[in-house]
């Protein structure tokens, strides 16, 4: 077994649940899907959005959250 490691690849179905449940209050969503978790990118219009799309995200997939870079506008 070699050491090598995956790049994340983009999970669009996991980030048309999101927007749904987050109301589109997040532009620009895009969720990877990495070795030690999920990673969030996009912009919110409220941190409350930025946690509500973390909080979906991992709830919705049964994966940790390991980086939120979702920016607030």
């Amino acid at each position: 077994m070699t050491g090598t490691t995956s790049a994340p690849h983009e999970s669009h179905r996991l980030e048309a649940l999101v927007r749904y449940r987050v109301g589109w209050q997040v532009d620009d969503l895009h969720i990877l899907l990495g070795e030690r978790g999920l990673i969030l990118r996009g912009h919110a219009f409220t941190t409350l959005a930025r946690v509500l799309a973390q909080v979906e995200a991992g709830r919705l997939s049964g994966l940790p959250v390991a980086a939120n870079e979702i920016a607030v506008n």
